[in-house]
């Protein structure tokens, strides 16, 4: 709850010393926390003289930060040295492994979709068998019943991705929020050929699902289904 202009109290060295400064700008950082000042704002605050104790040399190539980091250590007071691509790519390979996970989500996301599409769609022939036998007995072409049938899949596809997207939304965001910790946060970043994937992919299933679905609306004998008893 704090904002620009309002002061913040930060604590510093191991005597447990504490100084009151004015807020003049945050920042969003995702992993662990930072005040940045300049020298002036420091030695103003802490009455002492500025002095830095690490640097941030930028080098051609990841084999020259170890040669410039190993001459340092021979000729100065080098303390400890890290190479931010070596922490880049201990991460990269952290997400790649998490990928992983999040493929085998989406895989079973997309059979549970199949499967619940198979279902209803089972569900729904086998309940309009008479509705289904009348309509070839009116004259309707093989193409026009399973239209008839398969339009309402479609229709029903939409509206779930109309109602559901938003509350999936809403629960990413809640997971996401649940997960943070105090030293690292997560920017949340779903992007439009996310939503379209999606989409395109529950679609492809629903017109499979009717494509299998065609053989068994052939298979409605017409005679048998009107003689039917409901």
């Amino acid at each position: 709850d704090l904002s620009v202009g309002g002061t913040i109290v930060i604590g510093y060295g191991d005597q447990g010393k504490s100084v009151e400064v004015e807020i003049g700008y945050i920042f969003d950082n995702y992993i662990f926390h930072y005040a940045v000042m300049n020298s002036a704002t420091y030695e103003r605050l802490f009455g002492e003289e500025y002095t830095p104790t690490t640097v941030l040399v930028q080098t051609s190539s990841e084999e020259s930060a170890y040669d410039f980091a190993s001459t340092v250590s021979r000729i100065g007071s080098l303390k400890s040295w890290s190479a931010t691509s070596e922490s880049r790519r201990s991460f990269q390979e952290t997400m790649n492994q998490l990928n992983l996970v999040v493929y085998l989500v989406i895989g079973c996301a997309a059979l549970l979709a199949f499967i619940v599409l198979f279902n209803l769609n089972n569900i729904n022939i086998t309940e309009r068998v008479r509705e289904i036998a009348t309509l070839k007995v009116l004259g309707f072409n093989r193409r026009e019943t399973a239209s008839y049938v398969m339009r309402e899949n479609i229709i029903l596809v939409c509206m779930g991705f109309i109602v559901g997207i938003p509350l999936g939304l809403a629960l990413h965001r809640f997971v996401i929020a649940k997960i943070e910790m105090d030293m690292v946060t997560f920017d949340v970043q779903i992007f439009a050929q996310s939503y379209i994937f999606a989409l395109g992919m529950v679609l492809l299933f629903s017109l499979v699902v009717d494509f299998f679905m065609r053989g068994k609306i052939d298979r409605i004998h017409m005679a048998e289904a009107l003689k039917s008893i409901e």
